[in-house]
């Protein structure tokens, strides 16, 4: 029985290590806008709303301006109004940190609520607009 029992033990660790090196794989994907990696992690290894480490790749997707990867995400069924861990961003406020226009108004068209604060009381546009602050003397 103590054999079984290890053996549970070991493929359970191996299995979320496995795991932790899939998230890594689809958060870099997501950042760098790859859609066939993404594709192939979110059919074959993981959920298409796994937390990646504290946003989903949607979100990732989203703020690197990869909108092919965000039409890719939204259709196959993401939540694109899905709080995620980092200060309760949606998918919105993330798009609105990118600025890509083309991102926003796509996710808008798809239903993204405008209205949702994080936990800093935050809209989307008041997110793009302290962002258009910072980058205002940015070449």
């Amino acid at each position: 029985a103590l054999l079984i029992v290890c053996l549970v033990i070991t493929y359970c660790y191996q299995k979320s290590k496995a795991t932790d090196n899939y998230k890594t794989i689809l958060r870099i994907a997501s950042e760098n806008c790859n859609l066939d990696v993404v594709k192939f992690s979110v059919k074959n290894l993981l959920s298409i709303n796994t937390q990646i480490p504290r946003l989903t790749a949607l979100h990732c997707a989203a703020e690197g301006k990869c909108l092919e990867l965000v039409k890719f995400l939204v259709n196959e069924g993401v939540d694109i109004n899905d709080t995620g861990r980092y200060k309760g961003w949606t998918v919105l406020h993330s798009a609105a940190y990118g600025g890509n226009l083309e991102i926003v108004k796509f996710l808008l068209e798809r239903g993204a609520n405008p209205n949702t604060r994080d936990t800093d009381g935050k809209n989307p546009r008041d997110v793009a607009v302290i962002e258009s602050r910072h980058n205002k003397d940015k070449p």
